[in-house]
């Protein structure tokens, strides 16, 4: 996506997997002067990126309206799994990273000068995917969340986003008002 203006606009409970990028972004490239809308509730897995991001990557100027929350990411291969350049300040809050294979989840300004997530929001769990594996096969693998999942109900607390059920958001894209 380049240069999105739409404050309305959402990426919104997909699954995103198997993507080859030979730049930014392998599962969702965010680029350009501005970004805003949101990107919630996806599982974003088993994607590869050249660039930043192997499962997002966020390179704006300004990204002060966009909001990426809510989602997973688990075994994408780039130089990070969920990467933001330094100063696009887009709202990176209540994601989860998890078996980036080159072994740095959060990268940008997401991290301290120690890699560790700025926002305490994001985390790096394994979030119990019910049934995964890395093989390049989307056909194979349920993406849905485990009953043991520590994502189950550790989203966005903001009510718009709680689950159908009306409990706190599961992350992911099974989780929301939108959910499958």
């Amino acid at each position: 996506m380049r240069g999105v203006s739409s404050d309305s606009g959402s990426i919104r409970n997909d699954r995103i997997q198997d993507n080859v990028a030979d730049a930014e972004g392998g599962g969702i490239a965010i680029l350009g002067n501005a970004a805003s809308g949101e990107i919630a509730n996806c599982t974003i897995t088993g994607n590869t990126s050249t660039g930043e991001g192997g499962g997002i990557a966020i390179d704006v100027v300004d990204g002060t309206a966009l909001a990426v929350t809510n989602n997973v990411l688990h075994s994408d291969d780039g130089p990070a799994a969920l990467w933001m350049a330094t100063g696009a300040a887009a709202q990176v809050t209540y994601n989860t990273a998890y078996l980036a294979n080159s072994g740095i989840d959060f990268g940008g300004d997401l991290v301290d000068g120690y890699g560790a997530p700025l926002d305490p929001t994001n985390v790096v769990r394994d979030p119990r995917l019910a049934s995964f594996s890395d093989d390049g096969n989307p056909d194979d693998d349920d993406l849905g969340l485990s009953a043991s999942s520590p994502e189950i109900d550790s989203g966005n607390p903001d009510p718009r986003y709680n689950d159908q059920n009306g409990t706190t958001d599961d992350r992911g894209y099974t989780g929301g008002p939108a959910a499958p």
